[in-house]
């Protein structure tokens, strides 16, 4: 079996990140299409507590639009939550600059997912990952290591390993 990959120049830490988001704040970054099973939703959840308790921090979600791209809008709408960016369609191009920009790349899937290009994607610009502890992700991250790992649909856990992470430059970094 030959695992998929990604193009390490075109994905490279030397991108210049999205000036816009470079104000100090901890950027969290989801990439994936707004779909159910990629669990923006316990993302969304999460977020509330990280916000709470780390203050300082956005999240920017980028994807292309789907049927659940309005009730994820209008869910962060209603919060009134501010620091909650949907960019939509990122072209292949842009996205490592998302990337650059990212301090923590978050991808909570529920499960289905047979491997986490995202995953490599975020490893090739050297960005520190939470994801969740599926088959298709363990297969290509180690809890600890490469990733922080949480069980899928766990908000709680899913908070607190983006806390860890947010709160722990040093540990963002190894």
């Amino acid at each position: 079996i030959i695992p998929n990959g990604v193009d390490l120049e075109h994905f490279s830490p030397g991108m210049p990140p999205i000036d816009e988001f470079c104000d100090g704040k901890v950027n969290i970054l989801f990439v994936g299409r707004l779909e159910k099973r990629k669990g923006v939703d316990y993302l969304l959840s999460a977020y509330q507590r990280v916000k709470r308790e780390v203050g300082h921090c956005r999240l920017i979600i980028v994807g292309p639009s789907t049927r659940w791209s309005q009730r994820y809008e209008k869910q962060v709408k209603q919060s009134g939550s501010t620091d909650i960016v949907f960019r939509g369609y990122v072209s292949h191009a842009e996205l490592p600059r998302y990337y650059q920009t990212a301090d923590i790349v978050c991808s909570p899937a529920t499960g289905r997912e047979s491997f986490g290009l995202v995953l490599l994607e975020a490893m090739a610009m050297g960005k520190p990952i939470v994801a969740s502890n599926i088959e298709g992700y363990a297969s290509v991250v180690t809890h600890g290591v490469e990733a922080l790992l949480v069980p899928p649909r766990d908000e709680q856990g899913l908070a607190q390993a983006l806390i860890s992470l947010a709160t722990n430059a040093t540990v963002r970094q190894e």
